[in-house]
């Protein structure tokens, strides 16, 4: 049987043990951050995110600053869960005149290869693990040294 003390201290470390549980999976336990060059140089705008390898789950998302710099969070929340990506980095600047001859807008024109613009195409398949991640990326286009 149990003694009233010993019920106390039971539920009391059931208490314990179950705010470390819940603790543990709130939040996000990894944070990435990283470098995204084009052809060997700082891409300096554009957006970045990482979708789960395999389709489950929220893409962690970040803007690239102008040294080329980004970091990722989730919805609101800073960072991402650890575990496998498929990073997709997607660039644009503005066309030199925003409206066409018949007066139709002219969409922005891409500076990242198509390639890295999809899940399905881009190969940029990373590991991200407990912790801080520094995580560059190198994007090359078609027909430069590595590119493909």
């Amino acid at each position: 049987m149990f003694t009233p003390r010993s019920r106390v201290i039971a539920t009391r470390v059931l208490t314990i043990l179950l705010t470390a549980i819940v603790a543990g999976c709130s939040g996000n336990a990894a944070s990435v951050s990283g470098t995204v060059t084009l052809d060997g140089q700082p891409l300096t705008t554009g957006n970045v995110s990482f979708h789960p390898d395999g389709g489950s789950g929220a893409p962690a998302n970040g803007q690239i600053d102008a040294q080329g710099r980004y970091s990722l969070s989730t919805g609101t929340d800073a960072g991402l869960v650890p575990g496998k990506y498929v990073a997709v980095v997607v660039a644009t600047k503005d066309p030199p005149k925003p409206y066409d001859a018949t007066g139709a807008e002219v969409p922005p024109i891409p500076i990242t290869p198509a390639k890295y613009g999809q899940v399905a195409t881009s190969d940029l398949h990373v590991e991200v693990k407990a912790g801080q991640n520094d995580i560059p990326l190198a994007l090359q286009s078609p027909g430069k040294p590595g590119g493909r």
